[in-house]
């Protein structure tokens, strides 16, 4: 081969490489989205894309979605795991139960976790303030939250002696808020009587179960497996005419008497501001993990007259909605 020839050879192959590397597309960062939920897409991840929307981000241009929500807690390990496979940029973990799968099987993707778990009990967290691994977010409860339910249920119901307490022993913060609940109890001088639920179909046997044990009120604690299948809870606690308070205001809109907690959909949008900043470049370990600032009393003054009741004055007051 003469050198003109080798000359033309090496130009033609350059001329080909720079139109190739000039088409390359950067990677798209794609998100991992771990939850329980019975409804898919969940209502509270449209809540946090439409948060990210806000901030310029647009799926399938700016990031991709990887949305692995489960029907049941024992489906979340698996998932997580596969998230870590498929090596998104970013986990958004939201309730107690997502967060620890997630964080058990990567330490290196930043987790964005919605969550009541503690995670510096948990070691999830150095602090609050300065989280200092690979988790932050935003946490949704407290024990004064729990300590509020208990009192607006004596309120409402002034001769409660006897406190029944649904809890599902699956969710990752159970033991927690089942502690909060029965400490708040032994304040008011309540006796309490404890059901666990793993399952929405063992719902009804533990109401039935606690209008045996003839309690007058009911606390039904934080668990995904509820709050995904709200209609359903507030029927079957109709059913048994027993006064239930909840954590979530959307179990009162279905038909529920009472809830009150934070406001799960402005926890997504706080930590879609998480997301938006890991993106541009921030450590979650430098992002404070954020407490609740923002609760809702909601009351179901329809549910309170089927069941013969009447909120009292102060509670009136203090809701926030009053359906009627």
């Amino acid at each position: 081969m003469n050198n003109r020839r080798k000359l033309l050879i090496a130009l033609g192959t350059s001329a080909l490489a720079v139109p190739l590397r000039s088409s390359a597309q950067p990677r798209i960062p794609t998100i991992g989205y771990l939850s329980v939920d019975s409804a898919k897409p969940s209502p509270l991840l449209r809540t946090l894309l439409g948060a990210l929307n806000k901030k310029g981000y647009v799926v399938d241009r700016d990031l991709r979605i990887d949305d692995r929500t489960v029907a049941d807690y024992r489906g979340l390990a698996e998932n997580a795991a596969s998230l870590v496979q498929a090596k998104v940029e970013i986990i958004v973990a939201f309730g107690s139960t997502a967060t620890l799968a997630a964080s058990k099987v990567t330490k290196e993707i930043p987790i964005v976790m919605i969550a009541g778990i503690d995670p510096v009990a948990t070691r999830l967290a150095v602090s609050l303030s300065h989280p200092g691994g690979n988790v932050t977010g935003v946490l949704l409860f407290g024990a004064e939250l729990q300590q509020k339910r208990t009192q607006f249920l004596k309120e409402l119901v002034p001769n409660m002696k006897r406190m029944g307490v649904i809890s599902n022993p699956a969710s990752g913060d159970n033991a927690v808020r089942l502690a909060e609940a029965e400490a708040a109890a032994r304040l008011l001088k309540l006796e309490t009587r404890v059901v666990e639920v793993r399952t929405l179909a063992e719902l009804e046997d533990a109401f039935a179960t606690l209008a045996k044990a003839k309690v007058e009120g009911v606390v039904v604690l934080p668990s995904l497996i509820f709050n995904s299948n709200i209609a359903s809870v507030a029927e079957i606690a109709a059913r048994r005419r027993l006064p239930v308070v909840y954590t979530i205001s959307e179990i009162v809109e279905a038909g529920g008497l009472m809830s009150y907690g934070v406001d799960f959909h402005d926890a997504v949008v706080k930590a879609a501001m998480h997301v938006d900043r890991i993106l541009r470049g921030a450590k979650p370990g430098n992002l404070p993990i954020e407490q609740p600032t923002k609760f809702e009393l909601i009351i179901n003054g329809k549910t309170a007259k089927t069941l013969g009741l009447k909120f009292p004055q102060s509670l009136l007051v203090s809701a926030d909605k009053v359906i009627e």
